[in-house]
């Protein structure tokens, strides 16, 4: 021991007299540059970094590196840069000034860090293995760029006032452009950040294009370290296998592959010039740049038309006008990063895309994409909002939800898995912004083969309507190949009132119920790339023509519009064939929609055109079932100045339940009365209805709601006056009218008080159980035996009382709990009348749809009893003989 301790204490004091000598540490080594100067050992063999040193003394950064400091270099030996200049067909000596700035300073970080570090973001403590990016010593000025009149897009959106490179184009002059107005940032997997994100070994094998397959190795911007770390006076140097270029971004990776030159072309339709003196913030920028170059030449930044990310916003209009559609994001924007509310910034993710070679697309575009080239007969004529699906379904968000092993966790347009697995991928790009995986098949977005697609590929025919599918989320329902869909398709095709716009028209469900109707005319704007109205004050009459009057001045807000497009849409949506052989189908708002005829010969009815005994011709029919989920149904709004119904997309009932009771109460009076006579606390009937603060009214205040409907479909019975004036006479079911006789003495009589709930109680169960979930139609998909819940609670099992239904093209029929069945009376005609209860919010113009519910009414041969135990006994054999006599003793 005391041997051993001699030694130390020798090694200690040699340390202590260095470090007393030199000013530094003895385990310091060099600054940076005397440890290049040296070389430095690689796996057993040393290497030389001449290259590099050129580098720092060209750009005159040999005093910086060589002092103390604070500097993280990561550096290519000389063999490594002999590859690179051979590979790119360059010496030293033809570098310009930028590439060698560009060279040294994306391989150097300004502060020193240990490579086992690095993957932490600093906090109190820090939040290690999170870090995949970080700024380096580059500056955005370096990487200036030429770019001519011939490599601008040209007519990108088709409209020559969307052409936002006309105007440099037209001038015919170079310009110098940024590719972004940041640098580019390191883009790092390393260790503890690999760990900490679960990459597997396959992760990194596909993503170091084989090069790797340990997580346990480090990449920096797409280059393997291969040394331990240098540890120098002024920071650190660590080799890599390769030389690090320039960082590029994703857009720029995709423009200088030559296999990827379609897509490139593809995406620089959506991009955008834009001057830095016209950027925020950029003004120093702008001053340096001409200072620098010694010019008063414009700089422009290239930027992509996109949906806002966390640093950036770029206006989505070129001058007044809208562009049509952007990209998910900007794939030039180097410090990406999608906004978030974890307070992630541009060290936490990154994005991805994924991108078909030029022959994959061109398979693809002869092969499944045909259907694409027979509408536009190439790509520079495909309309920049139907091309964004193909793109924005190949650019995913975040790189840390797409690496390899996660790839069945990517989903298309339709939110199903998109399909792509690691053999898929050719090449895998590590950018500054993301990593781009070249593939060898396209994967195309559900939306081009889907029933959407026709308005889609339609867009100055069916543009209200396909804002409304894409805007307010219709598209991944009905883009998913998991069903199959009938969608009716109205197209804006009619000129408008005004003689300024073309339109298709909506009457206006918040105003069936008064006296002046309101008839809107959608049209889609070209300049703002959304969809307006207009409206007129109106009179429907019972023929279905309109009266249109003057014009309201107030004009629609977007929220109003969102609301009465998103019913619309609602109710044109049937799930399955509406061709099947059946004449009702129910929609997806749960509504009626009649359908007449076949093959080409077919028409539309929705319950205000039932109403109305008018029908709606399909002019086209677009067949999506080969590759795809169903038919599109095309209606024309053209009505050469003659409005009527028959002119309207199909519209739901205007008529509530109450209302069709009381138009057949020659028919069905006493059900009606039972319904209707209602003046109970607990009336099934409601005028209003509360939600949190605020209060909704019925359609029209003298028709009141059934209030035990919610936002759902549900059939009524109605039971023949012959059959409920027989349980009458019998005693079985009391009327209202003896409660009405109750009402002066029940606030006085807790007797009188009593009779009155229970008379309540007894027609409020036996209505109830006349009140099923599901709409069932004659002529609708046909039922068999299916049990249905009723409106009436079993208060044993608690669970809802049942009737047993079926139904065929001609017949229906109900059988109650106790056997009885009852079949639908067809002489008289009430039966499949489609009815609809709104809920209404707001008021005057300004009015919303808060909710609604559908229903259809059948008047049957019998009464339905649930219970025939309870229900087929003299009701005032429950009563007491206090409350009988009472009731003896009313007046007649």
């Amino acid at each position: 021991m005391l041997g051993c301790g001699t030694v130390l204490a020798a090694l200690a004091l040699q340390s202590c007299e260095k470090d007393i000598l030199t000013g530094q540490p003895s385990w310091l080594g060099n600054s940076i540059y005397e440890r290049l100067e040296e070389g430095i050992e690689v796996n057993g063999e040393k290497q030389n970094f001449t290259v590099v040193l050129r580098l720092i003394d060209d750009l005159n950064l040999k005093e910086v590196l060589s002092k103390t400091g604070s500097r993280t270099l990561f550096v290519a030996s000389d063999s490594a840069y002999n590859v690179w200049f051979k590979e790119n067909n360059t010496s030293y000596e033809q570098l310009s000034t930028a590439q060698k700035k560009m060279l040294l300073n994306n391989s150097m970080i300004n502060n020193a860090y240990l490579i086992e570090l690095m993957s932490n973001v600093s906090d109190n403590p820090p939040q290690e293995g999170m870090c995949m990016r970080r700024a380096t010593a580059a500056d955005p000025l370096d990487s200036i760029a030429i770019m001519s009149p011939d490599e601008m897009p040209v007519d990108p959106f088709l409209r020559a006032n969307l052409d936002s490179w006309a105007y440099l184009r037209n001038n015919g002059k170079d310009i110098r452009i940024l590719k972004d107005y940041n640098s580019a940032p390191m883009i790092h997997f390393l260790p503890k950040f690999m760990s900490k994100n679960k990459f597997t070994a396959e992760d990194i094998t596909v993503l170091s294009n084989g090069s790797s397959t340990s997580i346990n190795d480090a990449w920096i911007s797409g280059r393997k370290v291969i040394s331990d770390e240098q540890t120098c006076k002024n920071g650190y140097i660590y080799v890599v296998d390769g030389v690090i270029e320039s960082s590029p971004n994703m857009a720029e990776i995709i423009r200088t592959e030559p296999q990827m030159s379609q897509w490139s072309k593809l995406l620089n339709r959506f991009s955008k010039p834009i001057p830095t003196n016209s950027f925020g913030g950029l003004g120093t920028m702008t001053e340096d740049f001409k200072r620098l170059y010694n010019t008063n030449d414009t700089l422009y930044i290239l930027k992509y038309f996109s949906k806002p990310s966390l640093y950036q916003s770029v206006s989505s209009k070129v001058g007044a006008y809208t562009v049509p559609a952007v990209l998910s994001f900007d794939p030039g924007e180097n410090y990406y990063m999608y906004s978030n509310s974890m307070g992630y910034d541009l060290h936490y993710d990154a994005g991805a895309m994924i991108v078909p070679t030029d022959e994959a697309l061109q398979e693809w575009w002869d092969g499944a994409g045909k259907g694409l080239q027979e509408e536009y007969g190439t790509w520079d004529s495909v309309p920049a909002l139907t091309l964004s699906k193909l793109l924005n379904v190949n650019m995913l968000t975040s790189f840390l939800d797409a690496i390899p092993s996660k790839f069945n966790s990517i989903v298309d347009d339709s939110k199903v898995e998109i399909g792509i697995t690691p053999s898929d991928v050719v090449k895998c790009y590590m950018g500054c912004n993301g990593v781009v995986y070249m593939v060898n098949k396209v994967f195309a977005p559900s939306e081009y083969r889907s029933v959407v697609y026709p308005a889609l590929a339609h867009q100055s025919l069916m543009g209200v309507i396909y804002y409304a599918i894409d805007n307010y989320d219709f598209g991944p329902y009905l883009n998913s190949m998991d069903s199959r869909f009938s969608l009716v398709l109205p197209f804006n095709n009619s000129l408008s009132t005004s003689g300024e716009h073309m339109v298709f028209r909506y009457i206006d469900p918040c105003t069936y119920g008064s006296t002046m109707q309101t008839l809107w005319e959608f049209y889609y704007d070209e300049e703002e790339q959304t969809v307006a109205a207009e409206r007129y004050n109106c009179i429907l009459d019972e023929r279905g023509y309109i009266d249109v009057r003057d014009k309201i001045t107030a004009s629609p807000s977007a929220t109003l519009i969102k609301n009465r497009l998103e019913d619309l849409v609602n109710n044109l949506i049937v799930v399955g064939d509406i061709e099947s052989g059946q004449q009702y189908y129910l929609t997806k708002g749960g509504s009626v929609l009649r359908i007449v005829g076949s093959g080409n010969n077919i028409t539309l009815q929705g319950g205000l055109q039932i109403e109305n005994d008018q029908q709606i011709r399909v002019e086209t029919i677009y067949d999506m079932t080969a590759n795809g989920n169903g038919k599109s149904y095309g209606i024309s709004a053209e009505d050469n100045g003659s409005h009527e119904t028959g002119k309207l997309p199909p519209l739901t009932a205007s008529k509530s339940v109450y209302q069709v009771l009381q138009a057949n109460s020659n028919r069905d009076s006493l059900f009606f009365k039972l319904l209707a006579e209602d003046n109970s606390t607990t009336t099934l009937l409601k005028s209003t209805i509360k939600y949190s603060s605020t209060t909704y009214k019925c359609a029209n205040e003298n028709y009141p709601n059934i209030g035990i409907f919610e936002n759902y479909n549900y059939t009524v019975y109605v039971p023949s006056d012959t059959s409920v004036q027989r349980l009458i006479d019998n005693g079985y079911l009391p009327e209202w009218k003896t409660w009405d006789a109750l009402s002066d003495m029940a606030d006085n009589s807790t007797v009188a008080k009593a009779i009155q709930d229970s008379i309540a109680t007894i027609i409020h169960n036996f209505v109830r159980y006349h009140i099923q979930d599901n709409s069932v139609l004659m002529g609708g998909t046909d039922v068999v035996n299916t049990k249905y819940e009723t409106g009436k609670l079993n208060p044993k099992t608690k669970r809802f009382y049942s009737l047993t239904v079926n139904a065929s093209a001609n017949d229906l029929s109900v059988t109650d709990q106790e056997g009885n069945v009852r079949k639908v009376v067809k002489k008289y005609g009430l039966y499949n009348k489609a009815c609809r209860e709104y809920w209404i919010g707001g008021s005057g113009n300004n009015q919303t749809i808060y909710t609604s519910s559908n229903a259809v009414v059948h008047q049957i041969d019998g009464c339905l009893l649930y219970d025939a135990e309870s229900q087929l006994v003299p009701w005032m054999s429950k009563l007491t003989d206090e409350q009988k006599e009472l009731i003896n003793n009313l007046p007649e």
